[in-house]
């Protein structure tokens, strides 16, 4: 008999997921030869219990709000089995209850992926009075066992019964003969094919990596939490020590699982400690109780020791820092969802935390949904979750605004839910002299502490947008005279106040003044090149190019390629010819191609007298408009007529048509060569020119005007 049911027993686990109807939230009902059955739509993984009290059957989802219909669950049903069906939702979860028709016996099995079959069923065996005696209290319950394996029997039976005919279980009619109890059956007594195997037959699971452990091994629990913690330690630590003071192995590591559930870390490391008895999961229990102190797992430790694992082990391996790869397939929601909903919350937070930081956006909402799924009370670590996903989400205002109120509330540091209330202020560009009065008070506060640096940059930062750039200057060179070696940041957080401080405010003379005060506090990393850059042309705008040319010198390191070379190169050279000195601003745009570069390196070379080659690199830059004012003052007519001065594009026509064409007569003959001869003296050329002298005198002078440097665009 005991083989023949374990048999059945496995005949059974492999039976496949029945077919119904399923609702969205309806009890569905029907009617078999023998049973009842009812069928609920439940989320895979939800736990429940079914107890049976008389003619009462109660079915409870502890810890979880579900929503069910039975309206309509009676109407296939017989009302000789369930009499009435009654669904709701208690503190302690959501409870489905039934009144029996009869003296019934009640199962709960689920028979799909989000489905919960509910049969009922005639009881096997009558029901037995109260034993007077210890005697016949063993004999009752010896009964009862008997009565129940008889009665999973029968309806394992049944199930087969029905499954064959479907055709999905073959039988084997002639069943091998006893071989002893010693000697293992050699062939399969019952053939069995789910639906899953049917389908997919390559989808074997792999066998996890070595090392990895099962999902027992990192237990705390039962999913319903205590409904009183203290009490529940108290009983366990009651029970610690057996006969003779000796510590019970089960107790204490069901003691130290308690307290790791609790959050009781150091706890958990002290009981450890304090009792050296040889405990199996002695190491993996210790990495947990580091875990939940908030401390780092030994390397070398059964967490952390083998690689990537699959299941409860890769969940607690990514508590501890270590992620599965990205877009790799994980059960981690999985993993996470069989917590007790206690520890979900516990540990949960932290979690999506890690992965938000990993850029993991959508497995840390994923986790978030699991936390409040089980319906406990929000706590201060999920709320700093629930920011830090708004702000990943890109909703900066409401994130700042979460963080705003975990900053005022018991966390454990306040401060750091300032700073990123700070950071969000400043990014969004809305921070108040009130923000920075709260981090200077928190910076004060935090004396002595790794954070005061950053909390003395983010007030300055503050203030410095609120409209006082002075203070929050000196408040940046007071920071860095104390902290030197946080000099970087608050050269960074300088260099950005300046650049993006508003054009009018403070006035430009007062802006430039801060600029040439604070030249220390102006930032040369790489990250802060296009901050500088924008300093640079703000005081080449003002009219101060020797200090733009000063700030763009520590710049020019590299080549052409350069992260912000090319770009100071520019401001240089625009600075030089301002200053007077083509030929270096020549030398400083050497290389560079665009349009820009071209046109400060035509006018460089116009400055020093060489207006040809100013007009090919204009040329060459695709620029001829702009190479037409070179063009006449250099004697190119053909692009001068392009010129958008009238008067320019006249003289072109004409100097194109009459002027002799260029001789390269060496300079020796051409001082002894004799001039032609004067032709015919005549009168009407002079009073010609006597008539348009003062026209012709304007416009010499203006031709005289214009050969001058042209002026920067």
């Amino acid at each position: 008999m005991p083989r023949r049911l374990r048999a059945l027993l496995l005949a059974a686990a492999l039976l496949p997921p029945g077919a119904a109807a399923a609702g969205a939230a309806a009890i569905r009902g029907g009617e078999h030869a023998d049973f009842s059955r009812l069928i609920l739509p439940v989320p895979p993984g939800v736990p429940f219990s079914l107890r049976v009290e008389g003619r009462e059957a109660i079915l409870l989802f502890p810890g979880r709000a579900l929503d069910f219909d039975a309206s309509e669950a009676l109407s296939r049903l017989a009302r000789g089995r369930v009499a009435a069906i009654e669904a709701g939702t208690t503190p302690a979860g959501t409870r489905v209850r039934l009144t029996l028709g009869c003296d019934c016996a009640a199962g709960a099995a689920w028979a799909g992926p989000r489905l919960l079959a509910l049969d009922i069923a005639p009881a096997e065996a009558p029901v037995v009075p109260p034993p007077k005696s210890r005697a016949a209290a063993r004999a009752a319950r010896n009964a009862r066992e008997s009565g129940a394996v008889a009665g999973a029997e029968a309806a394992l039976l049944r199930q087969l019964e029905r499954a064959a005919e479907q055709g999905v279980v073959d039988l084997d009619t002639a069943l091998p003969e006893a071989a002893g109890p010693e000697a293992a059956p050699r062939h399969r007594q019952v053939e069995a094919v789910s639906v899953l195997d049917r389908d997919r037959p390559d989808q074997a699971p792999k066998p996890p990596p070595p090392g990895c452990l099962p999902a027992g091994r990192f237990d705390l629990g039962p999913s319903t939490p205590p409904a009183d913690y203290p009490s529940a330690r108290a009983a366990a630590l009651g029970g610690l020590l057996s006969e003779f003071d000796a510590p019970d192995p089960d107790a204490l590591s069901a003691l130290v699982r308690l307290d790791i559930r609790l959050g009781l870390g150091p706890e958990a490391l002290g009981l450890l400690g304090a009792f050296p008895t040889p405990l199996a999961d002695r190491a993996l229990l210790g990495d947990l109780a580091r875990l939940a102190s908030g401390s780092a797992p030994d390397p070398d430790g059964p967490l952390l020791r083998p690689g990537p694992c699959p299941g409860a082990h890769g969940l607690w391996q990514a508590l501890a820092g270590r992620l599965p790869a990205p877009g790799a397939e994980t059960d981690l929601d999985d993993a996470f969802a069989a917590l007790p909903p206690d520890a979900r919350l516990l540990f949960g937070p932290d979690l999506v935390s890690r992965l938000l930081g990993a850029g993991r956006v959508a497995e840390a909402r994923g986790i978030r949904d699991l936390i409040l799924r089980a319906g406990l009370p929000e706590s201060l670590a999920l709320r700093r979750a629930e920011a830090e996903l708004l702000a990943a989400d890109g909703r900066p205002s409401e994130a700042a605004a979460l963080f705003r109120e975990l900053a005022g509330a018991p966390v454990p540091d306040p401060a750091e839910a300032l700073m990123r209330h700070a950071r969000l202020t400043l990014l969004i560009g809305a921070p108040t002299r009130d923000l920075a009065t709260d981090l200077a008070i928190a910076a004060h506060l935090s004396r002595g502490r790794a954070i005061r640096p950053e909390l003395l940059a983010l007030s300055a930062e503050a203030l410095g947008q609120s409209g006082a750039l002075a203070g929050a200057l000196a408040a940046l060179e007071a920071a860095r005279a104390e902290f030197p070696a946080a000099a970087p940041r608050f050269a960074a957080a300088a260099t950005s106040l300046l650049a993006k401080a508003p054009p009018d405010r403070p006035a430009p003379a007062d802006w430039a003044a801060l600029v040439l005060a604070h030249p220390g506090l102006i930032a040369r990393t790489r990250a802060e090149v296009p901050a500088r850059e924008a300093i640079a042309r703000r005081l080449l705008e003002i009219g101060l190019p020797a200090a733009a040319r000063d700030l763009a010198a520590p710049l020019l390191t590299g080549g052409p390629g350069e992260m912000g070379e090319r770009e100071a190169r520019l401001i240089a050279a625009e600075a030089e010819l301002r200053l007077g000195h083509p030929e270096s601003a020549r030398a400083l745009t050497r290389g560079l191609a665009g349009s820009d570069a071209a046109t400060i390196r035509a006018r460089a070379e116009a400055g020093s007298g060489a207006w040809s080659e100013a007009v090919r690199t204009l040329a060459a830059a695709g620029l001829e408009a702009e190479a037409a004012p070179y063009a006449f003052t250099g004697g190119d007519w053909s692009r001068a007529r392009a010129s958008a001065d009238p008067a320019e594009r006249a003289m072109a026509a004409y100097m194109g048509r009459a002027a002799p064409a260029p001789e390269a007569t060496p300079a020796e003959a051409a001082f002894a060569a004799r001039p032609p001869a004067p032709a015919r003296p005549s009168l009407a050329a002079p009073r010609d020119l006597l008539d348009k002298g003062a026209d012709v005198t304007g416009f010499i002078r203006a031709l005289i005007a214009r050969s001058e440097t042209p002026a920067a665009p």
